[in-house]
């Protein structure tokens, strides 16, 4: 299962310094948001700032049961 403690160590996370108090609370609750058998599953990859014809939002690459997934994440709260 992934370990929280580690989210300085997932690629990208030191080039979102503005974004990263957000991305923090972010990451906990997505992973709340999934059973125990799905959390041990999820591996995350990257995230990067992205801007574009959307609007602006963190880009969280992960990987879940093996196949590469990745979401919007435009707030704490809000991701898709």
């Amino acid at each position: 299962m992934y370990d929280i403690k580690n989210i300085s160590n997932i690629k990208g996370y030191d080039t979102i310094s503005k974004n990263q108090k957000m991305f923090n609370g972010f990451l906990g609750r997505f992973l709340q948001s999934w059973g125990m058998d799905a959390r041990e599953n999820i591996v995350p990859i990257s995230i990067k700032f992205v801007k574009d014809n959307s609007g602006k939002y963190l880009r969280f690459d992960y990987e879940f049961y093996g196949k590469k997934e990745w979401l919007h994440v435009t707030s704490v709260n809000n991701w898709y």
